[in-house]
């Protein structure tokens, strides 16, 4: 087809048409994406009209496709892609499967289950996957296209396995600039740059139950829990504070958001802050200015929750670089608080996680027990609290202006008979929340919790 000349940050570059279009760094001035362009797959008969305005979108608090309020009930296909990335072709018929349901919305994870999987079907480097990668992303997608079938991409549905994958800790992940976190940005952008006009993409998900990893310290395997009480304050020499708190938590090496409180005297040490490791028993505030002799008392706690949510955002700013109009699914979850039955702290709380995303994800599993280890939690033994629960939370989610998918909801193989499954999703329904996705798929036709779902999906739509 010829080539033709562009103008770039620095001269120009031939581009050939036949290569497919290719992406523009803004940063680098770099095109990237070359020969590696979206072309529109193959649709089956029948499945265009499902992919008319497949795009979703919030705004308002409500989720929204072609500008309408949009509904539906949906299914976890999270290891579909997988299978595909290990040369597997268990997901054609899968995906068939799947729409021959009934289903038109999936929710899928963009990266394999096990850290060696990810290294070796992704890569180590989050800016430059493995040359196989984005093919067989594209493969999944336009798979999925053929089938009339839309998903919404968790792009790093096991975040807590980046940090293996750089060669770092967990607690990379409450450092600004860290190794981990900059790789989730920059892989981000990779997927999103790629297939942001994809037919295919309905929404963007940032990963899965992220808040968890901050309730019960699995985000920061190295950090304390609860405060640790503060025995002095002095100039660090530099002018900086520096406390003295033996077991502070901030690891060797690295600076974390804490909350330091109560301090007598050192007053201007009270507030929240970026704390950087001295030793075990001492750590340095940066920006702070001593000026006043301590006296006594103070605490100081690892801000577990800021540093989730930064980490949060940076991705939803990667994503909204090259798709300013899909909606982006938070990485939310449950905690075990609920146990308590606490529903505005629990509500407000976890709402918190949602960051800059303009869409909650609500993990409701009213049928079973469970604890910070699984990150499910009881929402009433015989559903009564459910729909109290449901109604509040819908109700902070429009006051913050967040629309909510119900992304995991109850597990059918726990029901075969479908009853407890449609009073879960009329409940859902009946709160207000359009898009229900059910977690009762393993990528196996012969499991019972697809024809369950279709038999829910007809009950309750």
């Amino acid at each position: 087809a010829g080539a033709i000349s562009i103008a770039c940050l620095s001269g120009t570059v031939d581009y050939t048409q036949a290569g497919g279009p290719v992406y523009q760094d803004p940063t680098t001035g770099a095109l990237v994406g070359a020969g590696g362009g979206y072309l529109t797959p193959v649709i089956l008969p029948g499945a265009q009209a499902a992919l008319q305005d497949t795009k979703l979108t919030a705004s308002d608090g409500v989720l929204r496709r072609g500008g309408l309020p949009f509904r539906a009930i949906g299914v976890n296909a999270h290891n579909l892609f997988e299978d595909l990335l290990k040369s597997g072709t268990r997901y054609i018929a899968d995906l068939a499967s799947i729409a021959a349901s009934g289903v038109r919305v999936i929710r899928i994870s963009a990266v394999p289950g096990s850290t060696a999987d990810w290294g070796t079907y992704v890569g180590t480097v989050g800016g430059s996957p493995v040359s196989t990668y984005i093919p067989a992303l594209r493969t999944f997608l336009d798979e999925c296209a053929k089938n009339g079938i839309s998903c919404i991409v968790s792009l790093l549905w096991n975040h807590f396995r980046v940090s293996a994958v750089v060669s770092s800790t967990e607690a990379d992940f409450a450092t600004a600039n860290s190794k981990s976190r900059k790789y989730c940005v920059d892989f981000s952008q990779v997927i999103v740059r790629n297939f942001y006009d994809h037919p295919a993409v309905a929404a963007w998900g940032i990963g899965n139950e992220w808040s968890n990893y901050a309730f019960a310290s699995k985000f920061l395997t190295s950090a304390a829990t609860s405060a640790v009480s503060i025995t002095a304050a002095a100039n660090n020499g530099s002018g900086l504070i520096r406390l003295t708190a033996s077991g502070h938590a901030v690891p060797s090496g690295f600076t974390f958001p804490v909350k330091v409180r109560s301090v007598g005297g050192t007053i201007e040490a009270n507030g929240d802050w970026r704390a950087t490791y001295v030793s075990a028993t001492q750590v340095d505030l940066v920006g702070s200015t001593f000026s006043t002799a301590y006296t006594s008392g103070g605490t100081i706690e690892i801000d577990h929750k800021l540093s989730c949510i930064e980490s949060i955002n940076e991705v939803v700013s990667a994503i909204r670089k090259y798709d300013p109009q899909r909606a982006i699914v938070a990485p939310t979850g449950m905690q075990s608080w609920f146990l308590a039955g606490d529903f505005k702290t629990y509500i407000k709380e976890v709402m918190d996680y949602t960051g800059n995303c303009d869409t909650f994800a609500l993990h409701y599993y009213p049928d079973i027990w469970s604890d910070e280890s699984n990150a499910h939690s009881f929402v009433g033994e015989d559903q009564k609290a459910g729909p109290v629960f449901l109604s509040a939370l819908r109700a902070e989610a429009l006051a913050r202006r967040k629309a909510v998918i119900v992304e995991e909801c109850n597990a059918q193989f726990d029901n075969p008979a479908g009853s407890l499954a449609q009073t879960t999703y009329n409940q859902c329904i009946a709160a207000g929340f359009e898009l229900i996705l059910d977690w009762g798929w393993y990528a196996d036709p012969a499991d019972v919790g697809l024809p369950n779902l279709k038999t829910t999906r007809n009950a309750v739509m």
